[in-house]
């Protein structure tokens, strides 16, 4: 997976069963805070994409529970690296609000790449 500079949105490449080409092709998959949000055969060019009002609804659905679980996942991270953890922290707390903000504005089509 290759991240994109844009926060929140990343890209991979995958062989799948093209449905409009009849064949297993690569095809192009972007993701928008870790949300399925597009897909494109490389060979024939189809693209499906997800609506936008489906993916910030997903994306709203699943945020309570993220918030909810970070700190079981930064006491687990602590637990197993704990100088890693200790030195990655402050950093970390500076640029969370920009990566939320990132996420927010690729799932609502504001970044839109």
């Amino acid at each position: 997976m290759s991240e994109m500079p844009i926060l929140g949105v990343s890209i991979v490449g995958v062989v799948l069963e093209c449905p409009n080409c009849q064949r297993e092709t690569h095809h192009t998959v972007h993701y928008a805070a870790r949300l399925l949000h597009w897909l494109e055969c490389e060979r024939c060019g189809h693209r499906w994409d997800v609506s936008h009002r489906w993916l910030f609804d997903r994306y709203l659905r699943a945020f309570p529970s993220r918030i909810a679980s970070k700190p079981v996942r930064l006491a687990r991270e602590a637990r197993r690296e704990p100088v890693a953890f200790a030195l990655s922290l402050p950093g970390r707390l500076f640029s969370k609000p920009a990566r939320v903000v990132g996420e927010v504005g690729a799932v609502t089509g504001i970044l839109d790449g």
